[in-house]
């Protein structure tokens, strides 16, 4: 699926199981979501609950709404979808001498396509010039105080939490009788690159079905099922200057994906009707 910012159309979809069940099903996050938070910013949160954490953390920051929209076709003529809040952006900055430095950029994405549905599905966070910055083992030793330690870490050491009670869909092989690994950049570098999750998404269904090279690990027959996670990138750094952060609720990124994409093809086969239903024939 592609949003109205790409400037590509919305690929035809087919008809799956999961797209009717998504239409009655909406996308929501998850109920329980886990209790950790970036800056106070928890998954599961309302917009405004969002905006109230994110004001608590620096008050006179801009907080700004971006929007998308998605693309679709009646076969004829190309049509837009009502635009959605998408995520939510934060900048602070700090002055160190005569000099202006960034410092916090956090964003925040949502599940829903309308007003008052939408809780954070995604929250990440970049700091740069961290003043008296901690040496690595210092800050690994912050963030166990704050969240626990990690359930595991990837090959870059990388400090990863995993969801309790919720099948983790981040380990994979590159084949049978291949040691298994984790691998959490399916999501972020899908945001980085194009602000959606819809690469992100399909990328975890042909794990599933083993296809692309790439087998997911113990992956749950219905992947809206799966759980959160939360890694901390700059652990390794001494000092720790810099660092980024990121949580996904992964279950409820893949229902709140399929079920735009349920709606969009809804919009599409509506507008494809009523075009049919106004259609003459060429004179002949």
């Amino acid at each position: 699926m592609t949003p109205f910012h790409a400037q590509r159309r919305m690929p035809r979809l087919a008809v799956l199981p999961w797209l009717a069940a998504a239409l009655l099903a909406g996308g929501g996050a998850a109920a329980a979501a886990p209790a950790w938070d970036i800056l106070g910013v928890r998954l599961g949160m309302s917009e405004a609950e969002v905006r109230a954490a994110l004001r608590a953390y620096d008050a006179q920051a801009r907080i700004i709404a971006r929007n998308t929209s998605f693309r679709y076709s009646d076969q004829v003529r190309g049509h837009t979808t009502p635009p959605f809040l998408s995520h939510l952006e934060m900048r602070t900055s700090q002055k160190v001498g005569q000099n202006v430095l960034p410092q916090t950029f956090v964003r925040v994405w949502f599940s829903g396509v309308q007003a008052g549905e939408a809780r954070a599905i995604a929250v990440m966070r970049d700091e740069s010039n961290v003043p008296n910055p901690p040496s690595g083992p210092q800050f690994l030793q912050s963030l166990a105080g704050k969240y626990g330690q990690p359930s595991t870490s990837d090959r870059q050491n990388t400090p990863i939490w995993e969801q309790r009670g919720k099948p983790s869909c981040l380990w994979m092989s590159y084949g049978r009788n291949m040691p298994k690994e984790i691998n959490h950049t399916l999501f972020s570098l899908n945001l980085v690159h194009r602000m959606d999750f819809g690469d992100a998404v399909a990328a975890l269904e042909r794990r599933q079905q083993g296809s692309g090279g790439e087998q997911g690990v113990d992956l749950p027959a219905d992947l809206r099922q799966c759980g959160a996670f939360m890694y901390y990138l700059g652990t390794a750094r001494s000092p720790a200057i810099s660092f980024n952060a990121a949580m996904f609720d992964v279950g409820a990124i893949v229902s709140t994906q399929r079920s735009r994409q349920a709606w969009v093809q809804q919009l599409e086969a509506e507008a494809t009707r009523k075009r049919e239903g106004q259609a003459q024939s060429p004179r002949l």
